[in-house]
């Protein structure tokens, strides 16, 4: 077996090849803890923004980035998530006030609020959310282009 042998102030001491390996690995082993149990700890001081929504006779709470667009629908709202449609009692003003803290969610028609995150290109009339085509009217487009413009480039 490889064994080295390392003298001290006290004595020598001899260390295996084996007793080395494990001893980095422990090292190893308690950073690669450390700085796992530190990012968690960054998650918990940014908890990602939620939206609580009562549908029918159950509250949903819902994480906002899982909101593709909010549609206008009478006296309702159409929540679009990735798999699934909501519809919620509420006004697109009570919808655009739930968003306020969200900056990726705005209102880009007077029917529709979008959320940034989803969109894939966009022209002057009309945005592409994963494959659904949403309108982009005249009076938004000055505030919403230049969020737009600014998430394609941080993206």
């Amino acid at each position: 077996m490889l064994s080295f042998q390392v003298a001290t102030a006290s004595g020598s001491v001899s260390w295996t090849f084996l007793g080395i390996t494990v001893a980095v690995l422990l090292i190893v082993g308690g950073l690669i803890r450390y700085t796992r149990l530190q990012g968690e700890k960054e998650e918990e001081k940014t908890p990602e923004h939620r939206v609580t929504l009562r549908v029918d006779v159950m509250v949903r709470v819902i994480r906002t980035s899982e909101i593709y667009y909010v549609k206008a629908s009478g006296d309702f709202v159409e929540v679009f998530l990735e798999k699934e449609k909501v519809l919620y009692r509420s006004t697109m003003k009570g919808m655009e006030a739930m968003f306020e803290d969200y900056p990726m969610v705005v209102r880009v028609h007077r029917s529709y609020l979008v959320n940034l995150f989803w969109v894939r290109s966009f022209s002057g009339k009309e945005l592409d959310l994963q494959g659904q085509m949403v309108p982009l009217s005249k009076s938004y487009r000055p505030k919403v282009i230049p969020l737009l413009e600014k998430h394609v480039h941080s993206s």
